[in-house]
């Protein structure tokens, strides 16, 4: 499923850290795939297996956190529309603790 994160961002470094609420239900259907590249004949939007099964994951073992940011709301200040239809999320929160332990991770590159 693919959901909406949106809102003003945060002063922060990783995408996934400046953006903390994400729409209530999956913003759309579109099929976001993970397959393996040698068994797929790859179109733009869609895909056509040549060998294997479909599995449809349910959202709440696997989704597209799509990073819409402040677009929605011409990238001002959070409005109380984007508040309503958002909801907190802090699933990413995990990752972000290894991630800052990590010595051996490259760090991405921020203009100052």
């Amino acid at each position: 499923k693919n959901f909406l994160f949106l809102g003003k961002p945060l002063s922060r470094e990783l995408l996934i850290d400046r953006y903390w609420r994400r729409t209530h239900k999956a913003a759309n259907d579109l099929v976001k795939p993970i397959f393996q590249p040698l068994k797929v004949k790859a179109q733009v939007h869609h895909h056509d297996l040549l060998s294997g099964i479909r599995i449809e994951a349910p959202g709440e073992s696997i989704r597209l956190n799509h990073y819409w940011g402040a677009r929605a709301q011409n990238w001002g200040e959070d409005t109380p529309e984007i508040l309503e239809k958002t909801e907190e999320d802090q699933s990413m929160q995990a990752l972000l603790d290894v991630y800052n332990k990590c010595n051996r991770c490259v760090r991405p590159y921020m203009e100052t």
